[in-house]
């Protein structure tokens, strides 16, 4: 069984890892939020409001790809350490099994070769 020391180093990492993740989408929100706030609402001409749109959707994606990278970063960073400490925790045990239950192969004797019919070893 996994210690409690094991298990909170484990929950450690998994918060560390995904606060970072969420800094990394917070900041791709941020430039998505600053990028659909430039409306089309400011623009005059069709040109400006041509841009304006563009903004607006590119700005609308960033923050949709912000957020899918907050919530699969967090995801993938429970799995990457939950799967270490598994991975650890099986060896261990294996290693454990292998001391305890190992037998060592039975020793053969080695017999003579016969010899070929018509002759004998010498005795």
């Amino acid at each position: 069984m996994t210690g409690w020391g094991t298990a909170f180093k484990g929950a450690l990492k998994i918060v560390v890892f995904t606060i970072v993740w969420a800094i990394i989408g917070g900041i791709l929100i941020a430039a998505g939020a600053g990028m659909a706030g430039v409306g089309p609402a400011y623009m005059t001409s069709s040109q400006h409001q041509a841009v304006g749109v563009a903004a607006l959707i590119g700005g609308f994606i960033l923050i949709i790809i912000g957020g899918a990278l907050i919530g699969l970063g967090g995801l993938a960073s429970f799995l990457k350490v939950s799967s270490e400490i598994y991975a650890d925790e099986v060896l261990a045990k294996s290693a454990y099994m292998r001391q305890q239950y190992y037998q060592p192969p039975p020793q053969y004797q080695q017999y003579p070769q016969q010899p070929p019919p018509g002759q004998q070893y010498p005795r």
